[in-house]
């Protein structure tokens, strides 16, 4: 069993597709995902996002396995609630879900999670025998490329652009969750996050895979990391071509000036508190969740709605996107 684990938009994709393409392993892509049993059976496979070369299909391992015996050991929690977990907490419901997987497979088993940095003691405690992979990248590549993505799948209405920004709003989920300041600058806030998992993460994983390394020089990357350490017998044909270096629109801001050179060890040391406090202020969240933030995203349903049936798609959009921010704000709203 391995488990590739890495933030979004770090080459976690690229790094699976490989691992497929070795014809060794049975590789479930993401199964955290939050419409996981409604994708993973639908009639046709759906869209693949164009950066992702060479995917077609990212479900296919799912599907020799019935849907509403998928639908009832996943959890909709596995993808919103309780981003960080350690060997104290059970989620028996995580652990028999992933167990269900794996028995289900022909071959040894590939996990790729985007939904698991702060998960890897958790899943290093419950599957000990796992060979646990981190995949890295620049953070600040892995921001740009984040918003390059939430950008060119926004939607153009009467010449105005809605962007439902499905990766910002993923690390504000997070970064509430789990009590991180939100900064004016987002990126500030990713970055503290980015260096955080990463050093939480490193005494527990058996290696790291830099997407820098697998892009300048695959075939040298293969042979060490693959081959040399007998995950697989050969090298997988697999053609890596590099990301584009266009920068994004708006430029990122500076956070730190050592973000990319080294990574300080200190900054982990001011967030250990906590995260160690996760448990308790997630109850405490759930408790105090803000009553007047569910009447507002009800209202936005409703004219969500009407937008809908009066055919004014802008407005549509607007609502919606409007919706599922406060929802959110309101699930993880910091008391």
């Amino acid at each position: 069993m391995i488990f590739l684990i890495g933030w979004f938009r770090s080459g976690t994709s690229m790094s699976w597709n490989i691992m497929r393409r070795t014809g060794q392993y049975y590789c479930y892509y993401e199964p955290f995902h939050e419409q996981l049993p409604y994708l993973s059976h639908s009639p046709c496979p759906g869209e693949t996002d164009p950066s992702h070369r060479s995917i077609t299909d990212y479900w296919a391992e799912y599907r020799a396995i019935p849907r509403e015996q998928l639908a009832h050991l996943w959890k909709q929690w596995f993808a919103l609630e309780r981003w960080h977990l350690t060997e104290d907490d059970p989620a028996s419901e995580m652990k028999a879900y992933i167990d269900f997987l794996a028995s289900q497979a022909p071959k040894p088993t590939v996990f790729k999670f985007v939904r698991a940095c702060f998960r890897v003691r958790w899943l290093r405690h419950n599957f000990p025998d796992a060979r646990i992979i981190w995949i890295n990248r620049d953070p600040r590549k892995t921001w740009e490329s984040m918003q390059r993505r939430d950008a060119a799948t926004a939607n153009l209405v009467d010449g105005q652009q809605i962007t439902q920004q499905g990766f910002t709003n993923y690390i504000l989920q997070i970064a509430i969750d789990l009590g991180f300041d939100i900064k004016n600058d987002l990126y500030g806030t990713f970055y503290d996050m980015w260096s955080s998992s990463y050093s939480q993460a490193t005494p527990y994983v058996d290696d790291v895979w830099w997407y820098e390394d697998i892009v300048s020089n695959y075939h040298q990357w293969a042979q060490q990391k693959l081959v040399d350490t007998k995950i697989v017998t050969h090298i997988p044909a697999y053609e890596v071509t590099s990301a584009s270096d266009t920068p994004y629109r708006q430029p990122v801001p500076h956070y730190l000036d050592l973000e990319i050179d080294t990574i300080n060890p200190t900054i982990n040391q001011a967030h250990e508190p906590i995260l160690a406090e996760v448990s308790s202020r997630h109850k405490e969240i759930v408790r105090l969740q803000s009553r007047i933030l569910e009447l507002e995203a009800d209202i936005c349903r409703i004219r969500e709605k009407q937008n809908l049936y009066s055919g004014n798609l802008a407005g549509f959009l607007k609502e919606k996107a409007m919706k599922n921010i406060l929802r959110l704000r309101s699930r993880y709203k910091k008391p």
